[in-house]
């Protein structure tokens, strides 16, 4: 907090702590969207002693009280409150000397809300049966992966090389596939029930080439799973 709080104070052009300088640097800055429920706010330009007046309100937390705590250099201090704020509220900072940033006497800035938490949805599994539009293998029964038809192939805008898939949600079983440049396959990884496949490519890890994709569930706003690397032997 403070290594941050001192490049700042440069850029604001505060004074050192032989005499308070017109304005104090507040941190979190005014109009900080994302501050944390549990910051501390600090102040830069002004010695501990001249930071009087101090005064800390939240929108739905109300009032709060805390300890001033100076910094290592004498040229500002940190408020540390006794309670936290809330999720999504607004807080207001007042102070004798004039912020940086202050609107009618007081800074203000927003805590951070919780990020939106992923509808319960229902996860589409691989259609029973014998579905159309599925690849079907005597020696593998239990393989289905869907059919790739290659539409239309400019041979001139088309790099030469495999394709690598990661097919879900349409007939056949989800799972990582590559085909040549005409649809046919060459490899096929089904994944677990009830998960979807996601971002399948080479990638080099230690030195190496290896496959790599993510698997796991995906619902409405986020999805949990797990990455998968394997090497020459998959």
């Amino acid at each position: 907090m403070v290594v941050a709080a001192i490049t700042a104070v440069v850029a604001v052009g505060c004074g050192s702590s032989s005499g308070a300088a017109s304005k104090v640097a507040v941190f979190p800055m005014a109009g900080t969207p994302d501050a944390n429920t549990h910051t501390q706010i600090s102040f830069r330009g002004a010695s501990p002693a001249q930071l009087t007046g101090i005064k800390v309100s939240g929108s739905k937390s109300g009032k709060h009280s805390g300890v001033l705590k100076p910094h290592s250099d004498g040229n500002g201090a940190s408020f540390i409150p006794n309670k936290h704020f809330s999720s999504g509220e607004t807080v207001s900072v007042k102070a004798d000397p004039s912020l940086v940033g202050e609107h009618k006497g007081r800074v203000r800035f927003t805590i951070a809300s919780p990020a939106p938490i992923g509808v319960p949805g229902h996860v589409q599994g691989d259609p029973a049966g014998n579905p159309g539009g599925a690849q079907h293998f005597k020696s593998r029964p239990d393989l289905q992966p869907p059919r790739i038809d290659i539409l239309s192939k400019k041979k001139s805008q088309v790099a030469a090389g495999d394709l690598f898939l990661a097919p879900k949600g349409g007939p056949g079983q989800d799972g990582t596939e590559i085909t040549d440049g005409n649809g046919h396959l060459i490899w096929y990884k089904r994944v677990p029930h009830l998960t979807s496949p996601l971002d399948f490519r080479v990638q080099q890890y230690q030195g190496k080439p290896v496959l790599t994709w993510w698997q796991g569930g995906v619902h409405h706003g986020q999805g949990q799973g797990h990455g998968i690397i394997v090497d020459s032997a998959y």
